[in-house]
């Protein structure tokens, strides 16, 4: 499996691609559009209501602005009353980053430890 076009941080254009076939594309979803933004936390209602989950995982969190997330945590936790954990999965084994990315969004989630996972795989 090959990226193609892409840079070390992989952006929404980018397309996945397997023995030169382009198998899909990333979802570009515009978070700058009010209307997304509204039906995004409209569908994150639904989903918390229908599960009665108590705890989110967050996927790709990098592709998406940092205040998006840290908005949206803070609605869903202040409608609710509720504590609400997250945990998002950015890939980069580097802590700085990492770090940088808490500070934005307030530390409204935590992050799984990729930099762990790497010194783990190379040990």
């Amino acid at each position: 499996m090959a990226i193609m076009g892409c840079t070390d941080d992989i952006s929404l254009d980018c397309v996945l691609a397997v023995d030169q076939q382009v198998i899909f594309p990333y979802w570009n979803v515009d978070m700058s559009n009010p209307e997304v933004v509204r039906e995004t936390k409209k569908w994150l209602r639904w989903y918390l209501d229908t599960t009665d989950v108590d705890a989110l995982r967050l996927d790709a969190v990098k592709h998406i602005s940092f205040p998006f997330y840290r908005e949206l945590l803070r609605e869903v936790r202040k409608k609710d009353n509720a504590e609400l954990p997250a945990v998002g999965e950015y890939w980069s084994g580097d802590v700085e980053r990492l770090l940088h990315y808490l500070d934005e969004v307030d530390n409204e989630m935590s992050l799984f430890d990729v930099a762990l996972h790497y010194n783990i795989f190379h040990a």
